[in-house]
């Protein structure tokens, strides 16, 4: 039989067979008559992390949160009763339901407790929330800051913060020289945030600052939190904030093309950046040797633009 295989230790003697009855197609979600378990259960039960992912592997992830008969219990029910913290974290990563209860209303976390286990049940606990109140405080040209509000945290049910993760992407622009079709749709992750660096005085929000954005264009924010758990899940709606246009760069290349007795003719090469606003028209200045002001335009001089 495959379940008396893994009951008892060692396992690893037995493990050539095990993978014999797997690959002849052995029932892999037989229970035990005795015991009332599956083989899942009994290799949880007994810290056989090498059993428990190559059961996985042989597909028992699709029963993964199967109950025992007589304590309709989970395979994470009785990982984190004998503090097997290395199956715990393969069974979670498989998909298993941390908020399964057995018979008697117990969580998988609220097993642990009882025994005392508490490193497996700090890990049973749930990812945080969804991070509230995200909102633009101030924009420029070139820079937004956003402020959001910790989120409640529940200490029987969620573990401590650890990481803020805040997420960038452009999605808009109205400048001549960039493609919208080719506008990044991909979020561009900052490095994560302490969350105790972000600690801020009662009352208000954390905050971050984006800057050397691009002007005239709109830009989406997301943000996300972690504990020891995993990651909390992404706003539903991610903040738009479009930024304002601001003054062109200067031209470029301005040279001297052809001289008379009365007049001068320049050229030059137009903004590379015209930042989101439509160039209305150019201010030539210009000065004579040993002058201190500059005077503007006039003077019957030519001016080109290429």
């Amino acid at each position: 039989m495959l379940l008396p295989s893994i009951c008892s230790p060692p396992p690893l003697q037995y493990k050539p067979s095990l993978v014999q009855l797997l690959d002849a197609h052995q029932y892999i979600d037989g229970v035990h008559d005795n015991m009332g378990y599956t083989a899942l259960h009994a290799a949880s039960d007994f810290g056989h992390d090498d059993v428990v992912q190559l059961l996985i592997k042989k597909g028992f992830d699709k029963f993964i949160d199967m109950r025992d008969k007589h304590h309709e219990q989970t395979a994470l029910h009785y990982a984190a009763m004998n503090g097997r913290l290395d199956v715990v974290l393969t069974l979670l990563a498989a998909g298993a339901d941390r908020r399964a209860k057995n018979k008697n209303e117990f969580l998988p976390r609220d097993i642990a407790m009882i025994w005392h286990k508490y490193d497996v049940a700090m890990v049973l606990k749930e990812p945080p929330g969804l991070v509230s109140g995200f909102r633009v405080i101030q924009a420029s040209a070139k820079m937004v800051k956003v402020e959001w509000d910790e989120p409640v945290i529940d200490d029987k049910v969620q573990a401590p913060l650890e990481y803020y993760e805040i997420m960038h992407r452009m999605r808009s622009s109205q400048q001549t020289h960039i493609d919208n079709e080719n506008l990044s749709l991909e979020w561009t992750t900052l490095p994560l945030i302490d969350y105790e660096s972000t600690i801020a005085p009662r009352g208000a929000g954390r905050t971050h600052t984006f800057t050397a954005l691009l002007p005239a264009s709109g830009h989406e924010f997301n943000i996300r939190c972690k504990n020891c758990c995993g990651w909390g899940a992404l706003n539903d709606n991610a903040l738009m904030q479009y930024t304002p246009g601001c003054e062109p760069s200067p031209p470029s290349e301005i040279h001297l093309v052809k001289t008379t007795r009365s007049s001068i003719m320049v050229e030059w090469h137009a903004p590379l950046h015209k930042n989101g606003a439509g160039l209305s028209g150019y201010e030539i200045c210009y000065r004579r040797v040993g002058e201190c002001e500059h005077t503007v335009g006039g003077g019957g001089n030519v001016h080109t633009a290429v």
